[in-house]
C-alpha cells in the first residue's frame, strides 16, 4: 500500500465515547517504509461540564487543576488536529485498540465541535486498528512476539504492557505521543517479523474492502467484512479469501 501511515493516540477524560473528550492528541508519521517524517502532539483543556473520570485521571497521572490549566481549548485543539488530518489526506491512520474507542470518540468530539465527524475516513483514508495485527500474528504463531499473561492466567494485548515486552523502552506510558511511537514500534515489528499477516489479508482487508475469513482446525470459522476490529480473532494457521 503506497501511502502515509498515521500512528496515533488520544488521552480522555473518561471512557464514555459519546461524552468524554480527548485532551491529549499525538501522532507519529511515517511514509510507506514506516519512517518517521514527523510527529503531532497537542494537549488541551477540557470544557468546564466535563468532569474528568477519575480511573482516567489515575491512568494519565493528571490532575484536574494541570488539564484545567492548559492554553488550549478542546475545540482549538480538535481544530487543529482535523487541519493536520486534512494536510496528509489522504492516508493510513493506525491505532491500537482505536475501531472499538478512539474512532468512535474522535467522531464524537469532532461532530459536538462542527467539524466534519469523518475527516479520518473519507478522501481515500483508511483505518488499522494494530491491536488485531498482533492478535493475528500471535494466533497464527507468526513474529515471535512476546504477550504477556494477565493475573487471571490469560493473554494480554493492553498496550502499555506488551509494548515493552517486545523492545520499546520509552518512558511514559498514558501520554499520548509516546503511546502513539509504542503504536508505531509495534507495527515495525510485525512488519519486519511476521510480514504475512500484512501481505496476506490483514491490511488488505481494510485497505481495499476485501473480505477474509479465518478458519479453526475444527468446524468453526470467523468471517469479517467490518475490517479489524469487529472480531476476535481464533488460532489457527489457514485462511482463505471470500470473494
Amino acid at each position: 500500500m503506497n501511502a502515509t501511515f498515521i500512528f496515533w493516540d488520544a488521552e480522555t477524560t473518561g471512557l464514555d465515547k459519546a461524552f468524554h473528550v480527548p485532551v491529549e492528541f499525538g501522532a507519529v508519521v511515517t511514509d510507506p517504509g514506516l519512517r518517521p517524517i514527523d510527529n503531532i502532539n497537542i494537549s488541551c483543556r477540557p470544557p468546564r461540564f466535563v468532569l474528568p473520570e477519575p480511573g482516567a485521571l489515575l491512568t494519565t497521572r493528571r490532575s484536574i487543576g494541570e488539564l484545567q490549566s492548559r492554553p488550549l481549548s478542546v475545540y482549538n485543539g480538535t481544530c487543529q488536529f482535523a487541519h493536520k488530518v486534512r494536510a496528509v489526506t489522504p492516508a493510513c491512520f493506525v491505532g491500537f485498540n482505536c475501531l472499538r474507542f478512539d474512532h468512535p470518540l474522535m467522531q464524537h468530539c469532532l461532530y459536538r465541535n462542527l467539524i466534519d465527524p469523518y475527516v479520518m475516513v473519507k478522501g481515500g483514508n483508511r483505518r488499522i486498528d494494530m491491536m488485531r495485527l498482533v492478535q493475528l500474528a500471535h494466533a497464527l504463531g507468526l513474529g515471535g512476539l512476546v504477550v504477556p499473561i494477565s493475573d487471571a492466567g490469560k493473554t494480554s494485548f493492553k498496550l502499555e504492557r506488551i509494548a515493552p515486552l517486545n523492545g520499546f523502552d520509552e518512558a511514559g506510558a498514558h501520554s499520548a505521543l509516546v503511546d502513539a511511537r509504542a503504536v508505531h514500534h509495534l507495527a515495525r515489528l510485525v512488519a519486519a517479523r511476521a510480514p504475512e499477516t500484512l501481505g496476506t489479508g490483514a491490511v488488505p482487508m481494510v485497505a481495499k474492502g476485501c473480505r477474509w475469513r479465518f478458519t479453526l482446525p475444527g468446524p468453526m470459522s470467523l468471517s469479517s467484512s467490518a475490517g479489524i476490529g469487529d472480531a476476535e480473532f481464533p488460532r489457527s494457521r489457514r485462511y482463505s479469501q471470500l470473494a
